[in-house]
């Protein structure tokens, strides 16, 4: 759905684009054009400025959106919840701005071209989509985050219970080391006893 959505905004914003640049006040056409170009905003020069503005930085975060959510699929099909964070970060901003820029592009525009309309239909239904997606997303990411810690806490427990183990050999091996050496000992102390006319002698 998040690279469907974003090959659709790289789309609509080079058309946007296009068509701004080409509907030019001033500029004059020749021949025949397969669309008619009077839906394009033509009115103040700033308000034009800004919708090729908010057309250009669409096209720069569709292609965001496009490169972090196949990121984002690696990252689900792996379980790499770290890899999810560029993925937020860049569809959280990406949606505030399109929504931002679609509510001004539906206040400037003429609403009695199919066109225009269509678009706000159609941002009205992704922003919608886009909220909720960015919202599963992150509960994945907060699910995938309590797993790790709790993974690490096996980990540290496991740890904690070799170390345990080994100290528990390490003694009984210095606890035989010990028996075995007090043998030695009296084995050799024992040797030395001589018995000499019933008498002992060491």
């Amino acid at each position: 759905m998040f690279q469907v959505l974003s090959l659709f905004t790289i789309f609509t914003a080079m058309f946007d684009i296009y068509c701004l640049s080409q509907a030019a006040p001033g500029s004059t056409h020749y021949g025949y054009y397969i669309i008619s170009f009077e839906f394009v905003y033509v009115g103040n020069v700033h308000v034009r400025n800004a919708l090729i503005v908010f057309a250009l930085f669409s096209l720069i975060g569709g292609i965001a959106v496009f490169v972090t959510s196949i990121i984002l699929i690696i990252a689900l099909r792996k379980e790499y919840e770290k890899k999810m964070v560029p993925w937020l970060y860049c569809f959280a901003v990406f949606t505030l701005f399109r929504l931002f820029a679609f509510v001004f592009g539906s206040i400037v525009n003429d609403m009695i071209f199919g066109y225009n309309v269509a678009m706000c239909v159609l941002w009205i239904i992704y922003t919608v989509a886009s909220v909720y997606g960015w919202l599963l997303v992150y509960s994945l990411y907060l699910e995938l985050c309590d797993l790790t810690k709790l993974e690490d806490l096996a980990h540290l427990r496991f740890q904690l219970c070799s170390l345990e183990i080994m100290k528990m050999k390490i003694k009984q091996e210095l606890m035989g080391i010990r028996g075995r050496g007090c043998e030695h000992y009296f084995g050799v102390a024992i040797n030395r006893i001589t018995w000499v006319n019933g008498a002992v002698i060491i």
